[in-house]
């Protein structure tokens, strides 16, 4: 009997840190392993029931289960951040979606920055800025490219703002240059 119940208060408390990393991986958006290491400090002996190797790959399915639908047009994804759908996307407790644009041709861009960190880096009186677009590693249906604007300070990039674009027009290019 004792041993049962010895087992019973066990799984109670593995099932009460699982429970935890199962909220956590779904609601926060912050590394898996820190939500578990956090979780372990709280539950010691729980969590020497239930290791980090085991806790893994339910945090990282809750996680995906909890992800909206990939949106089929940049549209769709500006639509998803202004419906608070996408909140979980943040920068200095501040959502990183900045806007969206639309061009003379009706193409799309959504553009992505932290005011706070542009804030923070321009304090510093930087004099240089650089962007880079990449091609490849844009979903097919979310447009053409992805443009990354970076400013230099002390020899170090730092990267502040990034737009997903439908075209790589010249009018796509200044609306959002512009923005």
């Amino acid at each position: 009997m004792f041993l049962n119940g010895f087992m019973y208060r066990h799984n109670g408390k593995k099932n009460g840190i699982a429970d935890a990393l199962k909220k956590r991986s779904k609601n926060e958006n912050i590394s898996l392993k820190l939500i578990y290491d956090d979780e372990a400090q709280r539950h010691r002996v729980a969590a020497g029931l239930y290791p980090w190797s085991t806790a893994e790959s339910i945090m990282r399915s809750v996680r995906r289960s909890s992800l909206p639908a990939l949106p089929q047009s940049l549209h769709e994804l500006a639509v998803k951040f202004d419906n608070g759908d996408l909140s979980r996307y943040m920068c200095c407790n501040n959502s990183i979606f900045s806007g969206s644009v639309r061009d003379s041709d009706g193409k799309y861009s959504v553009i992505l920055a932290c005011r706070h960190l542009i804030n923070l880096v321009l304090s510093h009186g930087i004099t240089e800025v650089h962007a880079d677009a990449t091609f490849k590693v844009v979903p097919t249906n979310m447009g053409s490219q992805l443009l990354s604007i970076h400013f230099m300070m002390d020899n170090v990039s730092i990267p502040i703002a990034y737009a997903l674009m439908e075209t790589k027009s010249r009018n796509s290019y200044k609306c959002m240059m512009d923005y």
